[in-house]
Protein backbone atom coordinates (compact mmCIF):
# COMPACT_ATOMS: atom_id res chain seq x y z
CA UNK A 1 0.00 0.00 0.00
CA UNK A 2 3.11 2.52 0.85
CA UNK A 3 4.37 1.53 -2.44
CA UNK A 4 1.16 2.49 -4.63
CA UNK A 5 0.51 5.37 -2.66
CA UNK A 6 4.45 6.76 -3.04
CA UNK A 7 3.68 5.90 -6.76
CA UNK A 8 0.75 8.03 -6.79
CA UNK A 9 2.67 11.06 -5.12
CA UNK A 10 5.56 10.41 -7.62
CA UNK A 11 3.34 10.79 -10.75
CA UNK A 12 0.77 13.65 -9.41
CA UNK A 13 4.81 15.69 -8.60
CA UNK A 14 5.76 14.90 -11.74
CA UNK A 15 2.83 15.64 -13.66
CA UNK A 16 2.87 19.04 -12.10
CA UNK A 17 6.61 19.49 -13.19
CA UNK A 18 5.96 18.80 -16.23
CA UNK A 19 2.60 21.06 -17.01
CA UNK A 20 4.30 23.62 -15.21
CA UNK A 21 7.68 23.71 -17.45
CA UNK A 22 5.38 23.42 -20.83
CA UNK A 23 3.03 26.70 -19.64
CA UNK A 24 6.01 28.76 -18.43
CA UNK A 25 7.41 28.41 -22.17
CA UNK A 26 4.47 29.66 -23.62
CA UNK A 27 4.73 32.95 -24.90
CA UNK A 28 1.44 35.28 -24.52
CA UNK A 29 2.31 37.61 -27.63
CA UNK A 30 2.86 34.13 -29.94
CA UNK A 31 -1.01 32.97 -30.50
CA UNK A 32 -0.66 30.88 -34.15
CA UNK A 33 1.49 29.62 -36.27
CA UNK A 34 1.63 28.65 -40.11
CA UNK A 35 2.95 25.92 -41.49
CA UNK A 36 3.29 25.04 -44.74
CA UNK A 37 2.28 21.45 -46.19
CA UNK A 38 2.99 21.56 -49.84
CA UNK A 39 3.85 24.24 -52.16
CA UNK A 40 0.50 26.23 -52.54
CA UNK A 41 -1.15 24.91 -49.11
CA UNK A 42 -0.78 26.14 -46.03
CA UNK A 43 -2.18 25.75 -42.66
CA UNK A 44 -3.04 28.30 -39.87
CA UNK A 45 -3.07 26.79 -36.08
CA UNK A 46 -4.61 29.00 -33.50
CA UNK A 47 -3.82 27.98 -29.76
CA UNK A 48 -4.96 30.57 -27.82
CA UNK A 49 -8.23 29.20 -25.84
CA UNK A 50 -9.62 32.77 -25.75
CA UNK A 51 -13.20 32.28 -26.48
CA UNK A 52 -14.51 35.03 -29.18
CA UNK A 53 -14.39 36.14 -32.22
CA UNK A 54 -11.19 35.51 -34.35
CA UNK A 55 -10.25 37.58 -37.25
CA UNK A 56 -7.31 36.47 -40.25
CA UNK A 57 -6.34 38.75 -43.17
CA UNK A 58 -3.85 37.78 -45.36
CA UNK A 59 -1.94 40.99 -47.37
CA UNK A 60 0.40 40.11 -50.12
CA UNK A 61 3.86 41.57 -50.35
CA UNK A 62 2.58 45.54 -51.53
CA UNK A 63 0.24 45.40 -48.27
CA UNK A 64 -3.11 44.83 -49.97
CA UNK A 65 -5.33 42.45 -47.75
CA UNK A 66 -5.99 39.31 -50.42
CA UNK A 67 -8.31 37.30 -48.01
CA UNK A 68 -9.83 37.94 -44.64
CA UNK A 69 -12.23 35.71 -42.40
CA UNK A 70 -13.49 35.72 -38.77
CA UNK A 71 -13.77 32.45 -37.02
CA UNK A 72 -15.16 31.79 -33.54
CA UNK A 73 -12.98 30.47 -31.48
CA UNK A 74 -13.79 28.30 -28.44
CA UNK A 75 -10.48 26.39 -27.66
CA UNK A 76 -8.24 26.86 -30.45
CA UNK A 77 -8.78 25.78 -34.23
CA UNK A 78 -6.27 24.90 -37.41
CA UNK A 79 -7.43 27.11 -40.61
CA UNK A 80 -6.34 25.29 -44.10
CA UNK A 81 -5.14 28.14 -47.14
CA UNK A 82 -4.63 27.64 -50.84
CA UNK A 83 -2.57 29.75 -52.60
CA UNK A 84 -2.99 28.11 -55.48
CA UNK A 85 -4.15 30.55 -57.48
CA UNK A 86 -1.90 33.73 -55.92
CA UNK A 87 1.53 35.08 -57.36
CA UNK A 88 4.54 33.40 -55.75
CA UNK A 89 6.00 35.99 -53.08
CA UNK A 90 5.74 37.14 -49.30
CA UNK A 91 2.76 37.27 -47.83
CA UNK A 92 1.63 38.18 -43.97
CA UNK A 93 -0.91 36.68 -42.09
CA UNK A 94 -2.48 38.81 -39.38
CA UNK A 95 -4.43 37.58 -36.57
CA UNK A 96 -6.74 39.79 -34.51
CA UNK A 97 -7.26 37.78 -30.87
CA UNK A 98 -10.18 38.56 -29.56
CA UNK A 99 -9.00 40.86 -26.61
CA UNK A 100 -8.03 43.15 -29.81
CA UNK A 101 -4.79 42.12 -29.60
CA UNK A 102 -3.02 41.75 -33.37
CA UNK A 103 -0.13 39.40 -33.95
CA UNK A 104 1.26 38.58 -37.38
CA UNK A 105 4.09 35.77 -39.59
CA UNK A 106 5.23 35.91 -42.76
CA UNK A 107 5.11 33.23 -45.17
CA UNK A 108 7.01 32.53 -48.28
CA UNK A 109 4.63 31.14 -51.33
CA UNK A 110 6.72 29.17 -53.96
CA UNK A 111 9.79 30.74 -53.52
CA UNK A 112 13.44 29.62 -54.32
CA UNK A 113 14.43 29.06 -50.31
CA UNK A 114 11.48 26.54 -49.74
CA UNK A 115 11.88 24.60 -52.82
CA UNK A 116 13.71 21.07 -51.47
CA UNK A 117 13.97 19.87 -48.14
CA UNK A 118 15.28 16.41 -47.35
CA UNK A 119 15.73 14.16 -43.97
CA UNK A 120 17.26 10.73 -43.31
CA UNK A 121 16.09 8.67 -40.03
CA UNK A 122 18.50 5.35 -39.07
CA UNK A 123 15.93 2.55 -39.38
CA UNK A 124 17.60 -0.06 -37.18
CA UNK A 125 21.00 -0.91 -37.22
CA UNK A 126 22.97 2.34 -39.39
CA UNK A 127 22.73 0.47 -42.37
CA UNK A 128 18.76 1.16 -43.24
CA UNK A 129 17.76 4.50 -43.88
CA UNK A 130 14.33 5.90 -44.20
CA UNK A 131 14.88 9.43 -46.84
CA UNK A 132 11.85 12.08 -46.69
CA UNK A 133 12.24 14.80 -49.53
CA UNK A 134 9.85 17.52 -49.47
CA UNK A 135 9.64 19.57 -52.76
CA UNK A 136 7.95 21.61 -54.80
CA UNK A 137 9.36 21.92 -58.15
CA UNK A 138 8.33 19.66 -61.13
CA UNK A 139 11.30 17.98 -61.79
CA UNK A 140 12.14 14.24 -61.06
CA UNK A 141 14.54 14.23 -58.02
CA UNK A 142 18.00 12.68 -58.25
CA UNK A 143 19.22 10.53 -55.57
CA UNK A 144 22.77 9.83 -54.96
CA UNK A 145 24.33 7.55 -51.84
CA UNK A 146 27.59 7.60 -51.12
CA UNK A 147 30.27 6.26 -48.57
CA UNK A 148 32.67 7.39 -46.54
CA UNK A 149 35.05 7.27 -49.60
CA UNK A 150 32.79 9.14 -51.76
CA UNK A 151 32.15 5.93 -53.54
CA UNK A 152 28.92 6.02 -55.27
CA UNK A 153 26.86 2.84 -53.45
CA UNK A 154 23.78 3.54 -55.08
CA UNK A 155 21.32 6.55 -57.25
CA UNK A 156 18.15 6.24 -58.98
CA UNK A 157 15.86 9.04 -60.23
CA UNK A 158 12.16 9.19 -59.09
CA UNK A 159 9.47 11.07 -60.39
CA UNK A 160 7.09 13.00 -57.85
CA UNK A 161 5.90 16.98 -57.71
CA UNK A 162 5.46 16.93 -54.21
CA UNK A 163 7.98 14.41 -52.58
CA UNK A 164 8.42 10.91 -51.22
CA UNK A 165 9.51 8.56 -47.90
CA UNK A 166 11.70 5.98 -49.20
CA UNK A 167 13.57 3.35 -47.03
CA UNK A 168 17.08 2.08 -48.40
CA UNK A 169 18.89 -0.73 -47.74
CA UNK A 170 22.40 -0.11 -47.66
CA UNK A 171 23.38 -3.41 -45.65
CA UNK A 172 25.68 -4.73 -48.70
CA UNK A 173 27.81 -1.93 -48.53
CA UNK A 174 31.19 -2.49 -45.99
CA UNK A 175 30.80 1.41 -44.81
CA UNK A 176 29.64 2.86 -41.95
CA UNK A 177 28.55 5.97 -42.86
CA UNK A 178 26.92 7.85 -46.01
CA UNK A 179 25.94 10.41 -47.52
CA UNK A 180 22.66 11.45 -49.36
CA UNK A 181 22.98 14.12 -52.33
CA UNK A 182 19.46 14.96 -53.57
CA UNK A 183 19.17 17.32 -56.69
CA UNK A 184 15.72 18.07 -58.06
CA UNK A 185 16.37 20.62 -61.02
CA UNK A 186 18.89 23.71 -59.69
CA UNK A 187 18.50 22.74 -56.11
CA UNK A 188 20.34 20.29 -54.31
CA UNK A 189 20.84 18.77 -50.72
CA UNK A 190 23.45 16.40 -48.99
CA UNK A 191 22.80 14.92 -45.47
CA UNK A 192 24.97 12.74 -44.07
CA UNK A 193 23.41 9.45 -42.51
CA UNK A 194 25.31 7.41 -39.86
Amino acid sequence: MKFLTAMAAMLIAGTTTFASANFSKVDPQNTFNVVQNNKDKFKLVYFKPDQGEVKINIYNYSGEKVYEQSVINSDGFSQPFNFESLPVGEYKFEVINPDGSKTSKIVKHGMANETLKANILNVNDGKRFRLAVLKYATSPVSVVITDDNDKVVFEETIKSSEGFRKIYDLTDSESSSFNFQITSGEYSVTVPAE
